[in-house]
């Protein structure tokens, strides 16, 4: 895009290894290629990402990292009905904004970073169900989309094993370990600066801090993780 977001380039089909970019992490950015931006929006429902019922929902949650205050005259659900160019939107939804379903702040925050960075590749409808780890978020179901991720994540065995230096094998690693932010793989991966191992596996140079405490204070969340033994499936 251009600095007035009236018009955009095309990408080549193999991307752009620096583009110079006011802001950007060392003043570039790297533009994936046609075959990996395929690998990210085909993986969902639907290639459009960030901006689905939730994220346009005027339920807005002031907690979530990099949050910001809607400017006037922003966009979300109840601008697009008004408009007309959003149409048959359930009356349910209409009425009451979607928001995720949690029992906690934290909780919240926690499953809408997931679901806005990770959900896209990781639901049960993508190639990537097989793994059977749901990160998205249903407006139509919100409680238990909620709980299809706890049962999703919660004791989970992973088949990634991280390098835990000199602590040994502290036990089967898990997608989530109850309390134990270490011998968590969903966290470590996140926290990978290696190619390899890091999640997202692109679109990615620097690792997202804030977004790193979220996670780990859900983790460590003891109440939280008491909730989600009693409720999954």
């Amino acid at each position: 895009w251009n600095l007035q977001g009236t018009d955009a380039l095309l990408a080549p089909e193999r991307g752009v290894r620096a583009l110079p970019a006011p802001g950007a992490p060392g003043g570039l950015y790297a533009v994936p290629s046609r075959a990996d931006c395929r690998g990210c929006h085909e993986g969902g429902p639907s290639p459009v990402l960030g901006f689905g019922a939730l994220q346009l929902s005027p339920e807005r949650d002031p907690q979530v990292p990099h949050a910001e205050t809607p400017p006037p005259g922003h966009t979300d659900l109840a601008d697009l009905q008004a408009r007309g160019l959003l149409r048959l939107l359930p009356p349910d939804v209409a009425r009451t904004p979607p928001r995720i379903a949690a029992g906690s702040a934290v909780a919240r925050s926690a499953l809408g970073y997931l679901h806005a960075n990770c959900g896209h590749c990781h639901n049960d409808t993508g190639p990537l169900a097989a793994m059977d780890m749901a990160l998205l978020q249903s407006v139509a179901d919100a409680p238990g989309s909620a709980r299809r991720t706890w049962a999703s994540l919660y004791g989970k065995t992973s088949r990634f094993r991280a390098d835990r230096g000199d602590r040994g094998d502290a036990g089967e690693a898990q997608r989530i370990a109850p309390g134990r932010v270490d011998d968590s793989t969903l966290l470590q991966r996140m926290a990978s600066p290696h190619v390899m191992s890091r999640m997202p596996p692109m679109g990615v140079s620097v690792v997202d801090v804030a977004g790193l405490q979220l996670i780990r204070q859900w983790i460590l969340d003891h109440e939280h993780l008491s909730h989600l033994k009693e409720n999954a499936p």
